[in-house]
C-alpha cells in the first residue's frame, strides 16, 4: 500500500514554509534598513570630520577673523583652489539649510552687505548640509574660538586654539627681541 500526505499535512507544510519565507523577507528588510542607515550616518560623520580639518586649517592658518551671526570671514593661507592669501567665508544660507565655505581673492567687508562684486572670483563649496544654526564666539584676544553648529536637532561643538607666531626684533643693544 502507497504512503501519501494527507491534506492537513500538506497545509500545515504550507503554513510554515510561509511563515520561514515571511521571516526570511522581514529579515532581508531590515538589513537593508540597516545598511541605509549606517550608510547615513558614515556621510553626517565624514561630512562633519571634513568640516572639522578644514574649518581648523582655515582658522589656525589665519592671519584675520571677523565674525558675526551666521558669518565667519578669514584671511588664510589655507587655500583649496590655490590662490595666495584666500579670503574665506564660513556663512548658513538659511533657506537651503547649507552651511557654504566661500573663498575669493576680493576681502568681504563685514559691515557691508553681501556684495555682487565679490561672485566674480568666488569658489563657493558645501561643506555641511540641513544645518539650522551656526554660531561663532571667541575670547577678547580671537586666539580661542568656538563654533556652535545645529544640524537637525543635533549641536555640534568644535574648540579651536589659534598660535600667533611672534616676530623677531632687532635692537642696537640686546640683539634679537621677540615682539609681542
Amino acid at each position: 500500500m502507497k504512503r501519501a500526505f494527507t491534506l492537513i499535512e500538506l497545509l500545515i507544510a504550507t503554513a510554515l514554509s510561509s511563515i520561514v519565507i515571511f521571516a526570511f523577507y522581514a529579515l532581508i528588510d531590515n538589513s537593508k534598513l540597516a545598511q541605509q542607515n549606517i550608510s547615513q550616518k558614515l556621510l553626517q560623520s565624514q561630512n562633519s570630520s571634513i568640516l572639522y580639518k578644514e574649518l581648523s586649517l582655515d582658522i589656525m592658518q589665519s592671519s584675520k577673523i571677523e565674525f558675526k551671526k551666521g558669518l565667519l570671514v578669514l584671511k588664510t593661507t589655507n587655500t583649496l583652489y590655490n590662490r595666495f592669501d584666500a579670503n574665506v567665508i564660513y556663512i548658513l544660507n538659511k533657506k537651503a539649510k547649507k552651511l557654504l565655505r566661500v573663498e575669493s581673492t576680493k576681502e568681504y567687508n563685514t559691515s557691508k552687505d553681501f556684495d555682487d562684486s565679490l561672485l566674480d572670483d568666488m569658489s563657493v563649496d558645501v561643506v555641511l548640509e540641513d544645518v539650522d544654526d551656526f554660531l561663532i564666539n571667541s575670547s577678547s584676544d580671537r586666539l580661542k574660538i568656538i563654533v556652535y553648529i545645529t544640524q537637525k536637532g543635533k549641536e555640534i561643538v568644535y574648540g579651536f586654539r589659534r598660535f600667533i607666531k611672534h616676530k623677531a626684533k632687532r635692537s642696537k643693544k640686546d640683539g634679537i627681541k621677540k615682539q609681542k
